[in-house]
């Protein structure tokens, strides 16, 4: 086998390796067989994982190599192959095990129709949830822009403590590194800075929460697949269509 065979055959082993996960992954979104079919790459990936770790340890007790035959360039084959049976073992696992991404892992810009209509439908019933602030209703939060720089802006959520001459008093909700050498994480926000908000009641179901009602609208618009951790998370929205139902599942 020349140079060219070899690189051609890594090459299409390489986009095998990558292609076929991003296969899975968007059938899984995108079908509703998609969970069938990550379940089923699942067990095919664990049981060639395993059928590898097998071979390896039948060519290391084959091989009948001695502490003092072992050398580093002995060794590489064989690590290389309990490597790559431990990652086909774990991949199997997790696509077994895995229920779909969460909402928040969607890339959904927030200049959708549908997010900027949710920031008007979210400061039409403020004054619900200022009233429930007063109130000193627990697990409160409302979203909001923080300026990063002249043209750059990154939306997040805050836990509201209280609310006093029109600006909540807030505490950064994942307060990371590149917003924390901008801003503090405890900050007062006027309440027309407000772009969502939501209460968290103790059944754990959401009111408001208006812009993520409109992320799952708009991954039904682009056709995705609800798989059953989107349809409990969409459950869990009072003020979502039908009281997050999702029709046909």
């Amino acid at each position: 086998m020349n140079i060219w065979d070899q690189l051609l055959g890594g090459l299409l082993a390489l986009l095998l390796l990558l292609g076929l996960p991003l296969f899975i992954l968007r059938l899984r979104d995108r079908s509703r067989f998609g969970r069938a079919a990550s379940v089923a790459s699942g067990v095919a990936a664990l049981l060639v994982g395993l059928l590898m770790a097998v071979a390896v340890v039948w060519q290391v007790v084959e091989s009948k190599l001695s502490l003092a035959d072992l050398t580093l360039r002995s060794v590489i084959p064989y690590a290389g192959q309990g490597l790559m049976s431990a990652l086909f073992i774990f991949m199997g696992i997790k696509w077994i095990r895995d229920e779909g991404p969460d909402i928040d892992e969607y890339p959904i810009d927030d200049e959708e129709p549908e997010i900027r209509a949710s920031v008007t439908q979210a400061r039409q019933t403020l004054p619900y949830f200022v009233e429930q602030v007063r109130n000193h209703v627990d697990d409160a939060l409302c979203r909001f822009a923080l300026e990063m720089d002249a043209n750059d802006a990154v939306h997040v959520w805050g836990s509201v403590h209280g609310f006093d001459r029109d600006h909540f008093d807030v505490s950064l909700v994942g307060h990371d590194r590149k917003v924390a050498k901008k801003h503090p994480a405890r900050m007062r926000i006027h309440r027309d800075a407000v772009e969502d908000w939501q209460i968290i009641g103790d059944d754990g179901r959401l009111r408001g929460g208006y812009s993520y009602i409109a992320k799952f609208s708009i991954l039904k618009r682009k056709g995705y697949r609800f798989h059953k951790r989107l349809r409990e998370q969409l459950a869990d929205f009072i003020d979502a269509p039908d009281g997050g139902r999702v029709p046909g599942s």
